[in-house]
């Protein structure tokens, strides 16, 4: 405003009355108002000076009345002549502000770009493991130190290069058409690499995890991967291995010459029982070959299921019972079937335990449940029901195959409790049902496949 001022007052000191030049003086100060000031300063300058040339210059003189002819046609030019270089000047001033805005921000991104490259170079050239980018063509367009020192040459010398060139062409030739395969599906993928560099003679083992390198428009330029030495874990793979293999030969030697005493030992009984007049003194001996039957049947079956051993419930009561029937069965209207889940497993302990629960039970159920040549049947099932396993004996004969009270029930109840279960018996009629219950062992030697 004073410089609008101070322009008027030396266009009336010095050039009194209206003539060509009378605006021209209002100019510089709409221009510095436009150029210096805050926004809109230009437009109030050119507001300002026009009522200054419509009040003092203009006739008629100190008034805003309508000037006429030449004046208003003067008068409107420079409105919109000062108005236009106003508006002008406040645009290239605000565009110049932007401007300088963007590349202050500009520098401050490029500023912090070089730190985070800087950054990334560091952390890549300090990986103990190689880590590298390929473009399409397989080539290595970046590299750390790790792989350079795999290859046995300078960073510089790999840029540019293929896997050929410093490996022999038939590992390159697996790794160049895995790349191709990871390009072609956009998959990242996991692979153990063996490769043998030209500079040594021994090859070496690398987990390698390679991925698609895609650019800013999705599309697949190259593959980006880091690499893993795994050879001592490989060695110590095949140490444990080996060491695996000579324990599972030496558990089954142990398992087979155990086997081979118990059964000695039954057929040892057996020939003692028939030397034994006392019918009494035979049944026990016949029991006690029996049960060291069990004992052999058991071992036979041992198996060794990651590094615990175990035993098939179904192929070693299935194979119980068979024997139980061939032997005590013969020619009798009996039969035996059995139901066993195949997805049980369990330790060699339990599976003695069970066994031997099995035996006492189908063993008493054929010798007394059916006298006088009855026919009948006996079932033998075992199942899983609410995270329990659960074995039932039944048959349906006249009964008395299970004692309330003797030694074999309480060759039952001990056998029960060794498996932490219980056990409920059913003297119908028809027949004897003897369920038990018992869970798997915390220790997880029971195993379900």
């Amino acid at each position: 405003m004073l410089m609008v001022l101070a322009s008027s007052l030396l266009r009336h000191t010095f050039t009194p009355g209206l003539q060509t030049g009378t605006f021209v003086v209002f100019f510089p100060a709409i221009i510095l108002a436009s150029m210096v000031f805050d926004r809109g300063s230009g437009l109030l300058a050119v507001g300002l000076s026009t009522l200054l040339v419509w009040y003092f210059l203009l006739e008629p003189q100190h008034s805003f009345g309508l000037p006429r002819g030449e004046e208003l046609f003067l008068l409107a030019l420079f409105v919109v002549v000062a108005l236009f270089t106003a508006l002008a000047i406040e645009t290239l001033r605000s565009v110049t502000t932007k401007l300088k805005d963007m590349h202050e921000a500009l520098r401050e991104t490029e500023s912090e770009l070089r730190s985070n490259v800087a950054l990334l170079n560091s952390i890549t050239e300090t990986l103990p493991d190689p880590l590298f980018v390929k473009d399409r063509a397989g080539r290595y367009t970046h590299v750390n130190a790790a792989l350079a020192r795999v290859f046995g040459v300078d960073k510089s010398l790999v840029i540019g290069r293929l896997d050929r060139d410093f490996i022999p062409q038939e590992q390159a030739l697996v790794i160049e058409a895995t790349d191709q395969d990871i390009m072609r599906s956009k998959r990242s993928c996991l692979i153990e690499e063996r490769v043998t560099p030209h500079h040594e003679r021994t090859s070496r083992t690398y987990l390698s995890s390679r991925a698609p390198l895609l650019s800013g428009e999705g599309e697949v330029v190259g593959v980006v991967g880091i690499a893993h030495d795994i050879q001592d874990r490989k060695l110590m793979e095949n140490e444990l291995r080996a060491a695996l293999q000579l324990n599972e030969a030496l558990l089954f030697d142990i398992n087979h010459r155990v086997k081979n005493h118990l059964q000695s030992l039954s057929g040892l009984l057996m020939m003692s029982r028939q030397d034994v007049k006392d019918v009494q003194a035979q049944n026990v001996l016949s029991v006690a070959a029996g049960r060291l039957a069990v004992l052999a049947r058991a071992y036979d079956h041992l198996q060794l299921h990651e590094q615990k051993t175990s035993v098939s419930a179904r192929k070693f009561l299935e194979s119980l019972c068979e024997a139980l029937r061939q032997s005590l069965v013969g020619e009798r209207p009996i039969t035996l079937t059995t139901s066993i889940d195949s997805s049980i497993e369990l330790d060699s302990q339990r599976a003695v335990s069970l066994g031997l629960i099995v035996n006492e039970l189908v063993t008493n159920a054929l010798k007394h449940a059916f006298p006088d040549q009855r026919s009948g049947a006996v079932t033998v099932r075992l199942g899983i029901s609410s995270e329990e396993y659960v074995l039932e004996i039944a048959d349906d004969g006249v009964g008395g195959g299970v004692r309330k009270e003797g030694s074999g029930t309480r060759i039952l109840s001990l056998l029960a409790d060794q498996l932490g279960g219980r056990l409920a018996v059913d003297r119908g009629p028809p027949g004897t049902r003897v369920s038990l219950w018992f869970s798997g062992p915390s220790d997880g030697s029971a195993l379900r496949c």
